[in-house]
C-alpha cells in the first residue's frame, strides 16, 4: 500500500503544503491536478480541498503524487528542484483540517484606549 499525497506546490518551488494523504494501491508520478472532481473523492473532501486551492491559488498549484512515505515524496520533490521542504510528515488531524473558525469563541473587548495617550 502506498499513499497518495495531495499537496499545494509553490510556483517558485520554495515549498509545499500537504492538503490530504489518502491510502491507495495505485501508483502514479507527480501529476498537476486541474479538476479535483475527476479524482472521485467524497464531496466533503473535495470541498475542503477546493477551499485550500482557492485560498492559495496565487502562489500554489495542486499536485498529486504517490509515495511509500513522506521521505520518498520529499526526495522526489528535491530531485525536481523544490526547496524548503519539511523533514517530517505534517500531522493531519481530520477534525481540525480546513474547518471554519467558530466565532462564538471570540470575546469582544469592551475597553478602549484613551485618545492622545501613547503606549510606549
Amino acid at each position: 500500500m502506498s499513499k497518495l499525497y495531495l499537496y499545494l506546490a509553490r510556483r517558485d518551488k520554495h515549498g509545499i503544503k500537504v492538503v490530504k494523504v489518502i491510502t491507495t494501491d495505485q501508483q502514479s508520478g507527480a501529476v498537476r491536478v486541474a479538476d479535483i472532481k475527476r479524482l472521485g473523492l467524497p464531496d466533503k473532501m473535495t470541498q475542503e480541498i477546493q477551499v485550500a486551492v482557492d485560498s492559495n491559488k496565487m502562489d500554489y498549484e495542486l499536485w498529486a503524487e504517490t509515495a511509500s512515505d513522506f521521505m520518498s515524496l520529499r526526495s522526489s520533490l528535491i530531485a525536481r528542484g523544490y526547496r524548503n521542504i519539511a523533514m517530517n510528515e505534517p500531522v493531519m488531524h481530520p477534525e481540525f483540517v480546513f474547518k471554519a473558525m467558530d466565532k462564538s469563541v471570540i470575546h469582544r473587548c469592551k475597553t478602549m484606549m484613551k485618545p492622545g495617550k501613547s503606549r510606549s
